[in-house]
């Protein structure tokens, strides 16, 4: 099984929290079972390229990629997950990814993890190589599945890849203003009150990693539980329970 493993964070290149333990160390784990994994996350200020042996992606080259409009260029770095022969791509955007912090409160947040997901697909696309599985994880990376379903879905390389979806914290939800449709080129029709994208009148990235993926699951099955309830399901306790009628995958155990 191929596994493109998509996270905003992973040890020991760039963490704040547990996702970055879990993007860490899955991968190899998933590989130790036969699955053929490449992980992605972005490439932050912060990551050491000489500590980490990064090293530039020549024959992909440059990637232009459309942000509203604007096309921001984007490099390719690559490594190995230390443990492993986990192949590492790191998404280049130094105007989005120079900062001195993984998370921002600045105003073009959203644009920030736009690019970091299609920067996925349009890698993905130059290496020729066509998962069975893309793994998301948390907001961040929740306009994947949306992606592969309709910005990309000419693209028949992607025709048998099943889009799965990993909720760390619902409580975090990437929640933006409309522009941020403009900015993704998501089509309006999936936004008004109550649908595909649209929560609490923003465009919610977490809400639409979980009506988009294909597979949607959880970091523990205590906690596939407590979400589906209003106490901690942060708003999308309705959406998750209408997902799971769909016997969907609700625990970690899934290759």
């Amino acid at each position: 099984m191929k596994i493109a493993f998509v996270a905003a964070e992973a040890v020991p290149y760039a963490k704040t929290g547990g996702l970055a333990d879990v993007a860490g160390s899955l991968p190899r784990e998933l590989e130790k079972l036969g699955c053929e994994v490449k992980l992605f996350i972005p490439k932050y200020f912060i990551i050491d390229e000489a500590k980490h042996g990064l090293y530039h992606n020549w024959d992909i080259g440059e990637i232009p990629i459309r942000i509203n409009s604007i096309i921001r260029p984007v490099h390719i770095h690559q490594s190995i997950l230390p443990g492993s022969n986990v192949e590492v791509n790191f998404i280049d955007c130094p105007h989005y990814f120079h900062r001195h912090r993984i998370y921002t409160n600045d105003l073009d947040e959203d644009e920030r993890f736009i690019l970091f997901t299609k920067g996925v697909i349009e890698t993905l696309q130059r290496l020729q190589w066509a998962p069975d599985v893309i793994h998301c994880n948390d907001w961040q990376t929740g306009l994947l599945p949306l992606f592969i379903k309709d910005n990309y879905n000419w693209d028949k390389l992607f025709d048998h890849t099943a889009s799965l979806f990993t909720i760390h914290n619902i409580g975090y939800q990437g929640l933006f203003p409309e522009t941020a449709l403009l900015n993704a080129e998501i089509k309006r029709k999936w936004f008004y009150p109550g649908g595909h994208v649209e929560h609490n009148d923003a465009v919610s990235f977490m809400k639409t990693g979980i009506v988009f993926a294909d597979i949607l699951n959880t970091v523990s099955n205590k906690y596939s539980h407590e979400i589906l309830k209003p106490k901690l399901g942060a708003g999308l306790d309705s959406v998750l329970r209408e997902r799971k009628k769909e016997r969907f995958v609700w625990n970690t155990k899934w290759c």
